[in-house]
């Protein structure tokens, strides 16, 4: 569970990137990115290539970004965030507190 918590960490920076880089993004276009490589990414791995960042729900004023996780997590499975900072996760987990520390 160790490991796991701490691969978490890694999902979790990605989208907190991810997000404030959807800001910056809106601030100078108006609207939200649709790809990673308009957030300025090179790859959507995150940096040791346990997840890999998705965008989706793309508007004007709304996205989701999820990370979905390329090793096996029961328990969170991918994690997401939109733009009202909103924090959901896929896994069996019982309350969100338990993926999103």
């Amino acid at each position: 569970e160790y490991v796991l918590r701490s691969n978490r960490s890694e999902g979790q920076a990605l989208l907190a990137d991810a997000s404030a880089r959807q800001e910056r993004y809106y601030t100078q276009n108006n609207t939200y990115a649709d790809t990673t490589a308009k957030l300025g990414y090179a790859s959507a791995n995150s940096p040791t290539g346990l997840y890999t960042l998705g965008i989706s729900n793309v508007s004007a004023t709304t996205y989701t970004l999820t990370a979905s996780t390329v090793r096996s997590d029961p328990k969170c499975g991918n994690l997401g965030l939109n733009q009202v900072g909103t924090r959901t996760k896929s896994g069996t987990a019982s309350a969100i507190t338990d993926c999103w520390k």
